[in-house]
């Protein structure tokens, strides 16, 4: 499972700015010993638009309301809100905290906000397309809620914005292609929604680590584009209802470490060239149309552990002569792959089948 982006990393990040001094505005003088005044003008606009995603949001039933609607939201150090030495609030940290309505739009008037994490709760409606005018965000964590609607193209102004996290949601439409102007960006986190249409050639154009949409319903080809996104390591397209071949172009990413393409209608070949992705742990193809035989050089992936092929049409091959050639791996889903060979889900260790791994998804 890979970990997502939460409350202990957003906290990191917000000592990181406080030490990296980036809460002075630029011009200003740093006076030694002296510390910069909270400016009485931010207070009450700050009060009430967390007073108002207090009310929105039923804080009255708030798993931890400290403090709140008590006194300056920045002095007195309310529960999951953060703020510069100037007074300004530059996170909101409320994650797994009983939070249920809609987001309200007026958190658009933190323009300082760094991150905005109101992940794991009970929130529903839509995304608020006035979020696309906090320019200054970084890391927008609204995971596991009830969200939906669709995608707003104003998050394309989030120019800043490393991390988006939106999986488990009921979010609809298409992935917009303003996403692709996020050059910050290296996290996508947008599994386990509704979304439908094509995967945009445009994100090709990113510098993302981490691509996730699987347990969608997208449809279309896996562009060859993507074949450019090199600081790739994990990439998740699984559960759609994508068709087509696995694109060559895929086997560039040499720094991939998991592969998730099950449960589509992919059909072809395994590509010969899968072998250079060196790095690669987890390879899962099952349940799609694949046919033809492995290659025969896939003993060069010799960081792989975890092989599923499972539910296609693969030519006779014996799994012993795989545990030959792989020494890393460890486990091998081969149930129902037409001529191989071998138990369900084959422990190459000990020789007997073991339970299913749990996915990502």
């Amino acid at each position: 499972m890979v970990t997502r982006t939460g409350t202990r990393s957003a906290l990191t990040a917000f000592v990181l700015y406080a030490f990296a001094g980036l809460f002075t505005p630029a011009g200003a003088v740093n006076v030694p010993g002296r510390v910069p005044r909270i400016r009485i003008k931010d207070r009450p606009s700050a009060f009430k638009v967390l007073e108002t995603l207090y009310e929105v949001t039923s804080g009255y039933q708030w798993a931890r309301k400290d403090r709140w609607l008590k006194g300056d939201p920045c002095k007195e150090r309310w529960f999951g809100v953060h703020c510069d030495l100037r007074g300004n609030v530059i996170a909101i940290i409320l994650p797994n905290n009983s939070l249920k309505g809609p987001i309200p739009r007026r958190l658009a008037k933190l323009k300082r906000l760094y991150i905005l994490d109101l992940s794991s709760n009970k929130l529903d409606g839509s995304i608020p397309w006035e979020l696309g005018d906090l320019t200054r965000l970084e890391q927008l964590s609204l995971y596991v809620n009830n969200l939906k609607g669709t995608l707003p193209p104003e998050l394309g102004s989030l120019t800043r914005l490393q991390s988006l996290s939106f999986y488990s949601n009921k979010i609809t439409g298409t992935l917009p292609p303003e996403l692709s102007k996020l050059k910050s960006l290296t996290n996508v986190y947008l599994n386990k929604n509704k979304l439908y249409g094509t995967l945009p050639k445009e994100l090709g154009k990113l510098s993302i680590q981490s691509l996730s949409v699987g347990g969608n319903k997208l449809k279309g080809t896996i562009p060859t584009e993507y074949g450019n996104l090199r600081n790739l390591q994990y990439l998740d397209l699984a559960s759609n209802n994508l068709k087509g071949s696995i694109p060559v172009e895929l086997t560039k990413l040499h720094k991939l470490e998991r592969l998730y393409l099950y449960r589509n209608s992919l059909t072809g070949t395994i590509p010969k060239e899968m072998t250079d992705l060196k790095r690669l742990a987890i390879l899962d193809v099952s349940h799609n149309h694949l046919k033809g035989t492995l290659p025969t050089n896939l003993d060069k992936l010799r960081s792989l552990k975890f092989l599923y092929l499972t539910g296609n049409t693969l030519e006779k091959t014996n799994s012993w002569d795989l545990k030959r050639k792989f020494r890393k791996l460890q486990y091998l889903d081969l149930a129902d792959t037409g001529g191989l060979m071998g138990n369900p889900l084959f422990d190459m260790h000990s020789g007997k089948a073991k339970p299913r791994i749990k996915r990502d998804l």
